[in-house]
């Protein structure tokens, strides 16, 4: 003959028959006793992945759901630094052929700005000509004479004559664009799955918004262009302690655990509370979670809350 003790609590109230269930605790949910609330996990992200063409060989870790995550792909790419800035400056265009020279140790002077500055050609002459240098938003900052002293505002630069004398009209272009610090420090816009734009992240600091991550630099500097991806994806996973806090789905109530059961390193089969009248001072949740912090919610899923007195 099998005898069995039957082990009363003050779980169920109001004397309603629950609504049975069953679920499955998730690998890592812990060690939790009859009564936990569980929520049920919604969302999984993975971890960054580095595009394929990456110059620089740092790493994106930390990799976490944030609040108001959304399924998709959000990407993240290297645009430098605003604090550092790089020129490029391009062939002649037109009749001349001379060639435009930035200067090699100070080519981005104070006011330098990030666009393409124009340098061209007004008065032409036998060997010489004189050039206005609009900046990237069209504005006049000065004049330069062909074999004279540098330019030297926003931009330096010296222009040398060809063997084809320039012509009203000819122009270079010297591009000026954002650079990647020596110590590696760079900006990275962060997209979300539908291409809009969230807050910049800066390498070696932890991000925090609809996703969590943090950029490490590596032995190579990124490079403008860099990228890393991180997929957010949807799912009907297992169950864990409910905790508002939570940012995987697991913050709304789902249901209640009818049994002790121990997930620390394993995922465990656990029978449940659906529905029923429950007294809410037998209850467990996460975080600094109370009844009230979910009172609402259990309600619209049928898990009605009291409080006994015991007389």
């Amino acid at each position: 003959m099998t005898t069995e003790t039957l082990v009363r609590d003050n779980l169920l109230a109001g004397g309603v028959p629950p609504v049975l269930g069953r679920g499955t605790l998730a690998l890592g949910a812990g060690a939790l006793t009859r009564g936990s609330v569980l929520g049920r996990i919604l969302l999984a992200i993975a971890a960054a992945a580095a595009g394929e063409n990456n110059t620089g060989n740092g790493t994106c870790t930390g990799v976490a759901l944030g609040v108001g995550a959304q399924v998709g792909t959000y990407t993240l790419t290297c645009v430098g630094s605003s604090g550092t800035l790089a020129a490029v400056a391009g062939d002649a265009v037109g009749t001349g052929n001379g060639v435009l020279t930035l200067d090699a140790t100070t080519p981005l002077l104070t006011g330098a700005q990030p666009g393409v500055y124009q340098i061209v050609c007004v008065e032409p002459g036998t060997n010489v000509g004189t050039f206005q240098v609009l900046d990237p938003n069209g504005v006049f900052i000065g004049s330069y004479t062909v074999g004279g002293a540098d330019f030297a505002t926003q931009i330096k630069f010296a222009i040398a004559d060809g063997s084809t004398d320039f012509a009203a009209g000819d122009y270079f272009e010297v591009t000026v664009t954002a650079g990647v610090p020596s110590n590696g420090l760079a900006t990275f816009t962060v997209t979300d799955p539908n291409g809009a734009a969230l807050a910049n992240a800066t390498v070696g600091t932890a991000y925090v918004g609809q996703v969590l991550f943090t950029l490490n630099d590596g032995t190579t500097n990124f490079a403008i262009g860099d990228a890393f991806t991180i997929a957010v994806s949807a799912t009907l996973g297992n169950w864990k302690l409910c905790n508002s806090a939570s940012t995987d789905g697991s913050q709304h109530p789902d249901m209640i655990l009818a049994e002790a059961a121990d997930a620390t390193s394993v995922a465990v089969p656990v029978p449940t509370y659906l529905e029923g009248v429950f007294n809410e001072d037998a209850l467990t949740f996460g975080g600094t979670d109370t009844a009230d912090t979910h009172r609402q919610a259990m309600r619209d899923k049928g898990m009605h809350l009291q409080t006994v007195i015991h007389g």
